[in-house]
């Protein structure tokens, strides 16, 4: 008997286990305050290796070959997450993926940068949180505030910087040109053999995978043409900015409520009402500041915490009238442009392979698919089925289909007639 596909206890099974595993040896030893607060559960860790053995054997009999799948797949359930479903959910929800595909590429190319400048943000909140030490709060405190500044400049850079369709756009257009200079040529190109050692056979083989190659070449250029223009049209890229936006504000409140928690700690007298505050008590404040509405007790007393309440101001200020205004339209037509751009593009590109298939082939794209239709109709329809357009039957099948309805046109069947049953003779039974 074939196993069934995974079910979602065994998802929630392997989200458990794997959670307990990560926050047990990295984060804290949740056995020891399981065994502090349960002195009971100590048998119990103490024999898990044994226990896992037993629940696994268990499995395997109760379940037959689907309990050896699942102990696998709960085994390799990180792979299973980053080689499976991660890409299935991004395929299946490609144009969100696409939308934020300026943000992965802007990781990618300045992955050195943003991860120092987040580390050094992090670790400074982090030193103010929890260290005692009124030096080492202070330079946190200088280089927290180096960091708010640094995410400011770069979320205002962000509105007029090139997007990753830029330079996507830049590449197709080298590839579109050695099309057209005949670079590519042979690539494309059937290899033309003598005549006295060639093989038939090879050479139609030949031939039939470049034939393929050209015809995915042109699917390529319109499969990105289409689902670029159909990201264009929806309102996906404006989520991405509006993303954008709100966790530029997400780092302005956190990162002065912080701030506050650090010049507490300095001097208990720069807030009125902040006996004991915590950091969620120093975060509302934060918000308060920022939203200019008085919810929080707490009250900036001295001047530097005043200073620390001007400064988040002025963030609200310039977050308001220049950053969500340049976010919404400068770069919202930027990324626009360059989309139009980059399906001017690759519409360029697909129009160039077309001309080499006429060039190599002296056939268009569309008897080009014909051709392969005849030798491996899977081929051609999945890659149709992939763009959305309909499964083609092949020439052979066409043929076959229209002569059978013609031999049976041609020689109808003569309708059958029915046979009846003599009639009783009742009245010479009778007689």
């Amino acid at each position: 008997m074939k196993p069934g596909p995974p079910s979602l206890v065994w998802d929630v099974i392997g989200t458990v286990i794997w959670i307990w595993i990560i926050v047990n040896e990295c984060v804290v030893n949740l056995e020891r305050l399981i065994v502090e607060a349960l002195p009971i559960s100590a048998t119990f860790f103490s024999m898990k290796l044994p226990l896992l053995i037993a629940f696994a054997a268990l499995s395997s009999l109760v379940l037959g070959r689907r309990g050896i799948w699942f102990l696998l797949y709960v085994a390799c359930f990180p792979v299973v997450v980053v080689l499976w479903k991660i890409p299935k959910r991004m395929y299946l929800n490609w144009p969100i993926v696409f939308a934020f595909l300026p943000a992965a590429y802007d990781a990618f190319r300045a992955f050195r940068r943003t991860f120092a400048m987040h580390a050094i943000g992090f670790i400074s909140a982090f030193v103010i949180w929890k260290s005692q030490n009124s030096i080492a709060v202070v330079t946190s405190m200088i280089l927290l505030g180096a960091y708010i500044a640094a995410t400011l400049t770069k979320a205002l850079w962000k509105a007029y910087a090139a997007t990753v369709f830029h330079g996507l756009t830049a590449f197709v257009s080298q590839m579109r040109q050695k099309i057209e200079s005949g670079e590519w040529d042979c690539h494309f190109a059937a290899t033309v053999a003598d005549n006295n050692g060639a093989n038939p056979e090879k050479i139609e083989t030949d031939r039939h995978g470049k034939m393929q190659l050209l015809y995915i070449t042109n699917f390529g250029f319109g499969f990105a043409a289409d689902r670029v223009y159909e990201v264009a049209r929806s309102r996906k890229v404006d989520l991405y900015l509006m993303l954008t936006v709100f966790f530029a504000a997400f780092q302005i409140i956190v990162g002065f409520a912080v701030e506050f928690l650090g010049l507490n700690f300095v001097n208990a007298s720069s807030f009125s009402d902040a006996e004991g505050a915590t950091f969620f008590d120093f975060l509302g404040f934060s918000l308060s500041v920022f939203s200019t509405v008085e919810v929080s007790p707490i009250a900036a007393v001295t001047q530097w915490a005043r200073l620390l309440c001007y400064l988040e101001v002025g963030c609200l200020m310039l977050f308001v009238f220049i950053i969500v205004f340049t976010v919404l339209t400068a770069a919202r037509e930027k990324y626009r442009e360059d989309i139009e751009r980059f399906i001017a593009e690759v519409q360029a590109s697909e129009r160039a392979v077309t001309s080499l298939a006429n060039k190599v082939y002296q056939f268009s794209i569309d008897e080009l698919e014909q051709r392969l239709l005849v030798r491996d109709s899977k081929f051609v329809n999945f890659f149709r089925r992939f763009r959305g357009l309909p499964a083609l039957s092949s020439p052979e099948t066409t043929q076959a289909l229209a002569k059978g309805a013609i031999v049976e046109t041609a020689h109808p069947q003569p309708p059958r007639q029915s046979r009846k049953k003599p009639a009783k003779r009742k009245r010479e039974k009778k007689r």
